[in-house]
């Protein structure tokens, strides 16, 4: 094993290393093989001569205690080995989510190292256009009522003429809105289903589904589980 405990941060960096090395999850840690590979580059550390933190050294010592309380006997109601290793993972997961979280933002401060914006252009004042200077008003306006003649010439034909090729208008929301808070006061109820049922026009039934949601939201009406829709208060 090539790790060395100058290479990382602290325990809890060696420690992730080594449990993405065997390629198993935080949650379920082979603590025999993870506190001995732990040891393991303790040893080569100092065979190197490096200085270990004592930070080391106390996670070297809670690893092997955990080792141990997993080799003997379990009491019922002797819990203390369960809760020592939850608040292991529970550290782990912490500090593998700050790590990733400082790599994200590691990798966004180079984002703009290779864009290079232009510099401030020197802009001239805009020159006056004297193009249209000597034309008067009695000009402007035999030109404009011509402009009028020849578009009134041009002009569609009303919107009636296309009512049988295009169809019946759309219904509008606000309308259906009106005429279910009519048929409510009458009737003080009505099934969903048996309203819409009755809907003579795909519009219709789109506009009527729109404002019985806009009345939904304005909280005007209710709607239960059955369908039933009823006014509110």
């Amino acid at each position: 094993m090539n790790f060395t405990t100058d290479k990382f941060s602290g325990p809890l960096d060696l420690l992730l290393a080594l449990i993405q090395k065997n390629k198993v999850s935080i949650y379920d840690i082979p603590i025999s093989t993870i506190t001995s590979q732990f040891l393991d580059v303790i040893a080569s550390s100092k065979q190197l001569g490096l200085d270990i933190s004592s930070e080391f050294l106390v996670m070297a010592t809670r690893l092997m205690y955990i080792k141990s309380r997993m080799l003997l006997p379990k009491l019922s109601d002797d819990n203390d080995e369960e809760e020592t290793e939850a608040d292991l993972i529970r550290e782990l997961e912490e500090y593998s989510q700050i790590k990733s979280a400082l790599a994200a933002i590691s990798d966004r401060q180079h984002i703009g190292d290779n864009i290079f914006t232009r510099t401030q252009s020197n802009i001239q004042p805009n020159i006056i256009d004297k193009t249209f200077e000597g034309i008067n008003a009695n000009l402007l306006a035999e030109s404009l009522w011509a402009i009028s003649k020849r578009q009134k010439q041009n002009e569609a034909p009303p919107k009636q003429v296309f009512t049988k090729v295009m169809g019946k208008q759309k219904v509008s929301v606000s309308s259906r809105v009106e005429h279910i808070l009519g048929v409510l006061r009458l009737n003080k109820s009505f099934k969903f289903y048996e309203y819409f049922n009755k809907l003579k026009s795909t519009s219709e039934a789109v506009a009527s589904f729109l404002a019985v949601l806009e009345l939904l939201k304005l909280n005007e009406i209710t709607l239960d589980d059955n369908g039933k829709i009823e006014l509110v208060g």
